[in-house]
């Protein structure tokens, strides 16, 4: 509504820009959700948020072990077999006890994470929609329960490539005279959907270059990572995926690879 704001910003004028946007037929309009779809949102960003705050308290584990000259391998697994905490045991006299809480804390929000995916397992495999979009290659339980819960009605959507739209994964345009430029993709929309996506074309890509006898997908996503590279390929995998995703939700089917 911004753009129909005339003048100065104050209530009147906000009420008078919301009725002009509101009675044009092009302006976007949000969709309704069900309280069901609300809980499942709200579940997906307390889990987003888990993992963010997880991954600092790793980060400031490895720097302050690293500023004491204790190299500790990348990754969860050395937190969660004990590696850490055994080198903590053995330097307590010059650490002290201030990196325990912090392993602790880490620990605490690794089971939390871990109980969230299964929740999201559990409900998926109870979902009709999400098991049919778990037939999508690199869309598992937690992507299949987020985009049932984004989506909700695909029929808001006139195809695939407006949902793609939708969550910012198609080309920006700065077009003028004529003349077609299309640029990086446009990150609008809901970025936790975005970012499950191209983390799930991600996987996809890797289990495409595994592939003795790849589809039709498979071989049009590792041509394009030899000509563009992995990155450039993986993003356009997860416009594709996204495209597939509300082809199958819209369609009532299941996704079948094309030789």
């Amino acid at each position: 509504m911004k753009p129909f704001v005339l003048g100065h910003k104050n209530d009147a004028k906000d009420a008078r820009a919301i009725t002009e946007a509101a009675a044009r037929a092009a302006t976007p309009r949000v969709a309704p959700k069900t309280l069901e779809q609300q809980a499942l949102q709200a579940m997906h960003r307390v889990r987003s948020r888990t993992i963010a705050t997880r991954t600092a308290l790793g980060n400031e584990l490895h720097g302050l072990l690293a500023e004491m000259g204790i190299s500790v391998a990348k990754g969860h697994t050395v937190f969660r077999q004990g590696e850490v905490r055994r080198l903590l045991d053995e330097h307590r006299a010059t650490l002290g006890d201030d990196l325990f809480v912090v392993l602790d804390q880490w620990l605490a929000l690794d089971a939390r994470i871990r109980a969230y995916d299964q929740r999201l397992a559990r409900l998926a495999k109870t979902t009709p929609v999400c098991q049919r979009l778990m037939s999508v290659p690199g869309i598992g339980p937690v992507n299949a329960t987020l985009l049932a819960s984004h989506i909700g009605d695909p029929g808001r959507f006139t195809n695939g490539r407006c949902f793609s739209a939708s969550i910012g994964l198609v080309p920006r345009q700065h077009s003028s005279g004529g003349k077609e430029r299309l640029m990086s993709i446009s990150k609008r929309g809901n970025v936790e959907v975005r970012r499950q996506l191209v983390h799930g074309a991600r996987a996809a890509l890797r289990a495409f270059q595994r592939q003795q006898q790849p589809d039709r997908l498979a071989r049009w996503a590792c041509t394009l990572a030899a000509r563009r590279g992995a990155a450039k390929a993986t993003v356009a995998l997860a416009n594709r995926l996204g495209r597939i995703c509300w082809a199958v939700m819209a369609r009532d089917t299941v996704y079948t690879a094309t030789p």
